[in-house]
Formats: C-alpha cells, sequence, structure tokens
C-alpha cells in the first residue's frame, strides 16, 4: 500500500509539474504603427495604498524627449535627464515588453531593467502604453505612457 501511495504521488506530481502553460503570450513581429519615432507626450504614473493612500506624478514630455522602436526590435527612449537602450518585444495578447541594456537615471546607470505594458492602443498618430496591478505590500498602481507622431 505504501509504494502504491507513493507511486500515484509521484505520477501526479510528474503530470501536473510538466503541463505547459498554453496561455503564456508569445512574440510576434513589431506592428508597422510601432516602428519608428515618438515623441513622449506624458507619462504618469499613481499608485494606491491603504496605509499611504493616493499617490501620483506626471511628467509632460518635452521636444526632445523620444521613444524610437526598430523593426529589428531595438529601442531606445530619451525621457527628461533618463536615457534608456535595449530591445522590445510585442506578444500575441498585446502586450508589450521593454528590455533595457542600459538605463541612465539621476546620474546612475542601472543594467538589466525592464517596463512590462500590459495594454497597448496603437494606430498612424498615436499610442498608449499602460499596466495596472497589484505589487508588492499591497500598493496598486497604473503607469500610462502617451506618445504621439
Amino acid at each position: 500500500m505504501k509504494t502504491l501511495t507513493i507511486f500515484c504521488l509521484a505520477a501526479c506530481i510528474g503530470l501536473f509539474s510538466c503541463s505547459k502553460n498554453s496561455s503564456d503570450p508569445k512574440p510576434v513581429q513589431p506592428d508597422s504603427h510601432l516602428v519608428g519615432d515618438w515623441k513622449l507626450v506624458s507619462d504618469s504614473t499613481s499608485s494606491y495604498s491603504q496605509a499611504l493612500g493616493t499617490h501620483g506624478e506626471t511628467y509632460i514630455g518635452t521636444a526632445a524627449d523620444r521613444f524610437v522602436f526598430t523593426s529589428q526590435g531595438n529601442l531606445s527612449i530619451n525621457e527628461g535627464t533618463t536615457v534608456e537602450a535595449g530591445t522590445f518585444t510585442l506578444n500575441s495578447d498585446g502586450s508589450l515588453q521593454l528590455q533595457y541594456t542600459s538605463r541612465y537615471q539621476d546620474g546612475l546607470t542601472i543594467m538589466g531593467s525592464a517596463d512590462y505594458f500590459r495594454t497597448v492602443s496603437i494606430d498612424a498618430h498615436s499610442a498608449t502604453l499602460s499596466n495596472e496591478g497589484w505589487a508588492p505590500a499591497g500598493v496598486y498602481f497604473v503607469r500610462v505612457v502617451k506618445l504621439s507622431r
């Protein structure tokens, strides 16, 4: 009986640990509307927690603030004093992953950071990148980046 129980337990672990999640987003070719040079209109963030209340800020883009997406999947961003370079992946579920090889921000160089946007709305003249959700310590956050041509 003990052998049968161990066998059944091992079989269950094997079956459930080997299953692949078919809902994981798959990379797709960059949308032709996304590729190109974009002017940053605004980048706003807000957060809420029961302990800290609501906080937020909006950065309004200047003429020098740019997001550049290439057809090869490369990315460069100038936003205020922040300069970022890296790659991007547009996924089949419409999400956008920005992976930075370098990020210069507030006098510091940060290597290996990333941004993720769950919702991406793109047309020939404007794009909106947004994400929201729960972060650690019970903080709900929202970020919306608006771009124009």
